[in-house]
């Protein structure tokens, strides 16, 4: 039987694995309500028009995915082009850049998705074509740029003012 001892690989890897979960964590609960406050919202809407709408294990597997890509991307450094104040410059620069970036990755998923199914990439084009739904991505688009509206600002707060004030400013009874 291995052990994992700190200085170990397995204990590297392990400690590599538990600090991306931490990190990922926050960002995953907040995507994870944001993408299935849309998927209801969505369902309510068809909800008039009689259309059954149970998008919340897409929505689940979406909040994963993004929050994964944000913390790549946030590496990048066209995502830290803008800095300084005021703080809105910042975070509706990131919040479009990564708006951008989750509609690029989602046409890229069509096209995929499209390939796969009709077996060329003629096919992956033709079936963004048919996928692709305007008043749908507006929905879509508005809702995704809001929750990164959001989150942006919360992270332009806890890199400007640290974690601890920011969690006291948002958790704490006192003023």
């Amino acid at each position: 039987m291995t052990t994992a001892t700190p200085g170990s690989r397995l204990g590297k890897t392990g400690a590599f694995l538990k600090r991306e979960f931490v990190e990922l964590l926050p960002t995953v609960i907040y995507f994870l309500i944001g993408f299935n406050l849309i998927a209801l919202t969505k369902q309510i809407v068809l909800a008039q028009e009689g259309v059954v709408f149970l998008g919340w294990k897409v929505a689940t597997i979406g909040a994963l995915l993004v929050a994964k890509v944000v913390l790549i991307a946030d590496k990048l450094p066209i995502m830290r082009r803008v800095t300084g104040p005021p703080a809105i410059r910042p975070v509706l620069y990131r919040t479009a850049l990564y708006t951008v970036l989750v509609f690029i990755v989602q046409m890229l998923e069509f096209v995929i998705e499209g390939w796969i199914e009709g077996g060329s990439l003629g096919a992956g084009f033709a079936a963004l074509g048919t996928r692709f739904v305007p008043e749908h991505a507006a929905f879509v688009y508005l809702w995704v740029f809001a929750l990164f509206a959001n989150y942006m600002a919360v992270i332009e707060l806890r890199d400007r003012y640290g974690a601890p004030p920011l969690w006291k400013f948002l958790l704490s009874r006192s003023g």
